[in-house]
């Protein structure tokens, strides 16, 4: 099986996103929200490591490369709300209410809180990216698991075995700090090896064509069935996890067997529908999404928060309430409006940068000559 970049991976990422989306604008829809909670948050790190790649560069350039691929988005898109919220309540609320220092601290911290919220009341807790920017946090937890997962590579010379021992060990001290401190470290520290356990199941699936074998070989078909019947048993008794606060269910390493089949059973629907007969059954409206998902992460609530405003003002002119029908259709809505609107405003921002990459290209061609 090829490794490049395949239109089911963004068809893979477009359906994670969508879920992600569709929780945040507080929609449910029956089994979705339950099912899709499963793997929308751990199929990024899951296909992260299927595309990994050990290449011939030094671990400080891969750092590089990394850093400018997430977090300097982190930064932007921080920064954007940070000086957007800023000048909002300044023009229209005379001076500063919800921007301050700690929204600045919650931006270095990278959580959604300081304390897990099953230990620790609402109003002792202390809450970080409060300005529509809650979704940036994943961006520094990738960052920083990939680091991790690159330097054991590198270490232990892809040797998966030792790799994995480490993470297991890693996974035993995250499993005892979650049960003694409260506290949710910066840069999802404490998740680290959770994350990374995700990474090494991506790679692994990669290296070993387990997709294309399941798809084939009979033996891999009836592990695959197997595993999504249990899934199904412990998904219903550990119910869905919030990776962003450090909720697992009842049990961390149920939910991350959870976290594995689930990723894995989304990953092998859409490769079996592109890959697995004569021509692709995936809707090309797919695929498009997954090549801006880091975008649409980081930008939706912003956009969300405009429509919502709209919807409110037209269910108050129409006297409907918020929980009727037609607002929670509108606010459906607003899901494949914020994804084509963010991937169509990324698409043209790649045209002109490659329009101006190409121009200089041709100036610098020019000049030689």
């Amino acid at each position: 099986m090829k490794k490049k970049r395949e239109g089911w991976l963004d068809a893979v990422k477009t359906i994670a996103i969508f879920i992600v989306l569709l929780n945040h604008a507080q929609v449910g829809i029956p089994g979705v929200n339950f099912w899709g909670g499963m793997f929308y948050v751990p199929v990024f790190f899951v296909l992260a490591g299927f595309t990994y790649r050990t290449k011939e560069i030094s671990y400080r350039e891969f750092i590089k490369e990394k850093a400018k691929r997430l977090l300097l988005p982190y930064l932007a898109a921080n920064l954007f709300y940070l000086l957007f919220f800023a000048c909002k309540e300044w023009v229209v609320d005379g001076g500063f209410h919800t921007v301050g220092m700690q929204s600045v601290i919650g931006i270095l911290y990278a959580r959604n809180q300081l304390y897990l919220s099953a230990r620790t009341m609402p109003e002792k807790n202390v809450f970080f990216l409060h300005l529509q920017n809650a979704p940036t946090w994943f961006l520094p937890a990738l960052f920083v698991s990939l680091a991790v997962f690159d330097g054991l590579m590198r270490l232990f010379k892809e040797d998966l075995k030792r790799t994995g021992l480490v993470i297991s060990i890693g996974l035993f001290l995250q499993f005892f700090y979650h049960y003694i401190s409260p506290v949710l470290l910066p840069w999802s520290l404490d998740a680290v090896p959770f994350f990374t356990a995700l990474l090494e199941v991506g790679y692994s699936i990669g290296k070993t064509d387990f997709l294309e074998k399941a798809c084939r070989d009979k033996k891999a078909s009836l592990f695959c069935l197997a595993a999504g019947t249990v899934f199904v048993l412990t998904a219903l008794w550990n119910g869905s996890a919030n990776l962003s606060i450090g909720e697992y269910g009842k049990s961390m390493i149920i939910d991350l067997y959870n976290a594995v089949t689930a990723s894995f059973l989304i990953m092998l629907l859409c490769y079996r529908a592109e890959c697995g007969g004569r021509r692709s059954y995936l809707p090309r409206i797919l695929y498009k999404p997954g090549k801006y998902t880091l975008t649409i992460l980081c930008y939706h609530l912003f956009v969300f928060l405009f429509l919502q405003s709209g919807i409110a003002v037209l269910c108050e002119m129409a006297g409907m309430r918020e929980d009727s029908v037609v607002p929670v259709l509108l606010r459906f809505g607003m899901i494949p409006v914020t994804i084509a609107g963010i991937s169509c405003a990324g698409s043209i921002l790649n045209r002109i940068r490659e329009r101006k990459r190409n121009a200089q290209g041709m100036k610098r061609s020019i000049f030689k000559q």
